[in-house]
C-alpha cells in the first residue's frame, strides 16, 4: 500500500479501534484492574487514548505503530514510516544510512548482537552469542572491510566490490594465521629428512605429497623403498623366506621440534614413518 492509498483509508473516526485502517485513532485501550483476574465482581476499563496508531505499515504486518495525539503529524509520520519500509523492501538505502561509514554500521551491529537482538526469530529461540563469538564475529567482518578498503555504503555497490574481495581472500590465504592455518604443505620443508614413495610405485613419489611439492624439497626414497630392495622383498615372499611383503604406506620421515605438530596434520590415510 502505497503512501497515495494510504490517505484514502485514514481513519477519521475519533474513537475506537480500527485495524483495518492505515491509521488509526484516537484508540481504545483495556486497563487491567487491581484485582487478578477472574475475581468476582472485577470489571475491565476501557479508556480513550489520545495518541494516534498507524497500521497496515510494509514489514510491519497488523502490528499497530504509536504515532502522535496531533492527527496531522500523525499522517506525516505514517508517511515516513511508509516511505523508509518501502526503500528498505526495494533494497534503497535512506539519508541517514547512507550519511553513516561502515565503521559506524559494524559498531551498531556489534551492539545489537551484545544486546541479544537477533537471538530469537518469531517463535523459535536461539542461544546468545558469547562475548568470544560476537568479537569474532565482528573482527572478521572488519578485516574485509579493511582489506578491500571499503568505507561507505556506496563503495559496497561499487562494479570493482566483487574483484576487490575476490583480491582480498586470495590474499588472505597466501598468508595463514598460524602453524595450524599454514597445514602440512608448508611445514614439510622444515621437517622433512625425505619423502617417501609407494613401494608399489618406488619410481613415482606419494601423488598427494607431489601435489604439496615445495620449491626446494628433496624428494628421495629410502634406501628400503628403492626398486631393488622392493624386489628382493617380493622375491623373498615367492621364495618362502618372509611371511608377507612388507607394508606399503606413504609417509614421512620427520625431525625437528614440531615434528609432532605435522604428524597431527597428516590427512587420512597417510602415516608418518621412520
Amino acid at each position: 500500500m502505497t503512501a497515495l492509498s494510504v490517505a484514502h483509508h485514514f481513519s477519521t473516526e475519533p474513537h475506537g479501534w480500527h485495524t483495518s485502517f492505515a491509521c488509526t485513532g484516537p484508540a481504545t485501550s483495556t486497563r487491567a484492574a487491581s484485582a487478578p483476574k477472574g475475581t468476582k465482581g472485577a470489571k475491565k476499563v476501557t479508556e480513550a487514548s489520545d495518541k494516534w496508531y498507524g497500521a497496515g505499515i510494509p514489514g510491519q504486518g497488523k502490528k499497530r505503530v504509536p504515532l502522535a495525539t496531533d492527527k496531522e503529524a500523525a499522517w506525516r509520520m505514517l508517511g515516513d514510516l511508509v516511505r523508509a519500509a518501502e526503500r528498505g523492501e526495494a533494497k534503497m538505502l535512506d539519508r541517514a544510512a547512507k550519511a553513516k561509514s561502515l565503521k559506524e554500521h559494524l559498531a551498531d551491529f556489534e551492539g545489537e548482537l551484545s544486546a541479544g537482538v537477533h537471538v530469537s526469530t518469531g517463535r523459535k529461540r536461539r542461544t546468545a552469542p558469547s562475548a568470544k563469538q560476537i568479537q569474532q564475529s565482528v573482527q572478521r567482518v572488519r578485516d574485509v572491510l579493511d582489506g578491500c578498503n571499503f568505507r561507505w555504503m556506496d563503495d559496497l555497490k561499487s562494479g570493482t566490490a566483487a574483484d576487490r574481495l575476490a583480491r582480498y581472500l586470495r590474499e588472505r590465504l597466501k598468508k595463514p594465521r598460524n602453524a595450524t592455518d599454514r597445514g602440512l604443505g608448508e611445514l614439510i620443508p622444515d621437517h622433512m629428512e625425505s619423502l617417501l614413495f609407494d613401494r608399489s610405485h618406488p619410481s613415482e613419489p606419494d601423488p598427494w605429497l607431489d601435489h604439496a611439492r615445495v620449491p626446494g624439497a628433496v624428494f628421495e626414497p629410502r634406501p628400503e623403498d628403492r626398486p631393488e630392495a622392493v624386489d628382493a622383498s617380493d622375491r623373498a615372499v615367492r621364495d618362502g623366506l618372509a611371511d608377507d611383503r612388507p607394508e606399503r604406506f606413504h609417509g614421512l620421515e620427520l625431525r625437528g621440534t614440531r615434528g609432532e605438530e605435522v604428524e597431527d596434520n597428516v590427512e587420512p590415510g597417510v602415516e608418518p614413518g621412520g
